[in-house]
């Protein structure tokens, strides 16, 4: 082969790699990933998936998360409205210790009394969260028993992308008895004291429940963005470095395109002086 036959092969293979390079920089530039096959880099492309599953996982978790918060919230809201029926109620116990009262007067006291029992139960009772009882759930008996049975709500939130990155908590109340102050009997306050406690602890519990669903959270949020921050340094690509090689590539492609027009305008000249 002689000499123009060198320089045409080797501006050949100048132009097909400066091209290949200027492909790769272009898409890279219009992606702004620096891997977009696994041609580019396959182990990094298997970090980066992976943190992608690992952040997708967890925007879902602050979703779920967020519904935790918003059900304890509910919770909340109902105790609240529950308690104040207990204070009203023993306000009404104390009352009717009076001993000045009658007996027509601690009837009316018994009715209010009844009225705030149903109150706290119809509270108790209705507080759901998407078809979800919060203060306790019924469990049908098995056959061949009929009804039911009183036991406590079980509730998990996933907080993260892995599968023991739950919160749990599990909430129940028992049932109010009607309280009876028509006698004036003062033992129904120790009792509406009791019921107080039971409701002020479950209150106590959904606020914890609460607060670790808070902290779930701007855990997962500073997981999230430290694990895209390193998705990013591995995966896109660096516009300054990709200008640059894309200008490189330009230059030896037109270069290889001037020598490989160079080669054939010799062998045309040297072909004319044979002639």
């Amino acid at each position: 082969m002689n000499i123009n036959g060198i320089l045409q092969v080797r501006a050949a293979n100048a132009m097909r790699n400066a091209s290949q390079d200027r492909e790769v920089s272009s898409q890279r530039l219009a992606t702004g990933k620096r891997i977009n096959s696994a041609k580019d880099d396959a182990a990094g492309l298997a970090i980066s998936v992976s943190m992608t599953s690992q952040i997708m996982g967890t925007r879902q978790a602050l979703r779920n998360i967020g519904d935790g918060i918003a059900l304890a919230q509910t919770a909340q809201g109902a105790l609240s409205q529950m308690t104040e029926a207990l204070q009203r109620m023993r306000e009404i116990a104390v009352q009717s210790a009076n001993g000045t009262y009658t007996e027509e007067q601690r009837g009316v006291l018994q009715q209010e009394m009844v009225g705030l029992r149903d109150t706290y139960m119809s509270i108790m009772l209705s507080t759901e969260f998407n078809g979800k009882p919060l203060m306790g759930s019924r469990t049908p008996l098995p056959a061949p028993l009929e009804g039911s049975v009183w036991g406590e709500t079980k509730i998990t939130i996933q907080t993260g992308p892995a599968s023991d990155d739950t919160i749990e908590g599990n909430f129940d109340l028992s049932f109010l008895p009607v309280f009876d102050v028509s006698t004036g009997n003062t033992s129904v306050i120790s009792d509406i004291d009791e019921a107080i406690d039971d409701t002020v602890q479950i209150a106590a519990k959904y606020g914890a429940f609460h607060s670790r669903l808070e902290s779930a959270a701007q855990a997962a949020m500073t997981s999230m963005v430290n694990i895209a921050d390193a998705r990013s340094r591995i995966s896109d690509a660096r516009y300054d470095q990709e200008t640059t090689d894309l200008a490189k590539s330009l230059i030896l492609e037109n270069a290889a395109s001037a020598m490989m027009a160079q080669a054939n305008m010799n062998m045309r000249n040297v072909i004319a002086l044979l002639k």
